[in-house]
């Protein structure tokens, strides 16, 4: 069963609030991309990674020009998801970033977004960040309002695969 963790704004053990600060995109993108993520070679293969609407050169850059525009460059900065599957879903790491792909695309219709397929477990998983502001209309995202639009965003692509079940944990 593939798992889909959606980071929340606090930190679980702590309390305090996270991805308020003005490195939160940073800070993210530098984990998603540090190699030790990565296959055995510690490269990253170019079709393992993407965006939509972002700079990939630097999409922390791209997204917090974004939430400048619209002067929303405080508060929650970013949702940080991770989609993880099992060994019984059978899913490579060609196969992971296909779903990925089709992720970012349908989130990237409001939402910039980057992602990173991580090799470095049994089974791959995908990392991705999500400017929290909108890059069509400047609108943030509110969990609560927008609950399963994420869940129902990667259960869809999923399903191509044949995984038919999503286990979402946050929001």
């Amino acid at each position: 069963m593939a798992v889909m963790k959606i980071n929340n704004d606090k930190d679980y053990i702590t309390g305090k609030s996270k991805y308020k600060d003005q490195n939160a995109l940073q800070n993210v993108y530098d984990y998603m991309m540090d190699v030790k993520h990565f296959n055995k070679s510690k490269k990253l293969i170019n079709s393992y990674m993407g965006g939509s609407h972002v700079g990939i050169a630097d999409p922390p850059k791209s997204m917090e020009e974004v939430a400048q525009k619209f002067h929303k460059d405080r508060g929650v900065r970013l949702k940080h998801i991770i989609l993880s599957f099992s060994e019984e879903d059978g899913i490579s790491s060609h196969m992971a970033a296909y779903a990925a792909e089709r992720m970012s695309q349908q989130i990237g219709q409001i939402y910039q977004n980057f992602y990173v397929v991580h090799e470095d477990h049994a089974c791959p998983h995908i990392h991705m960040m999500m400017n929290t502001v909108s890059h069509i209309n400047g609108y943030k995202y509110h969990p609560k309002t927008d609950k399963y639009w994420l869940s129902n965003i990667a259960a869809d692509c999923l399903y191509d695969l044949g995984i038919e079940h999503l286990r979402v944990y946050g929001r």
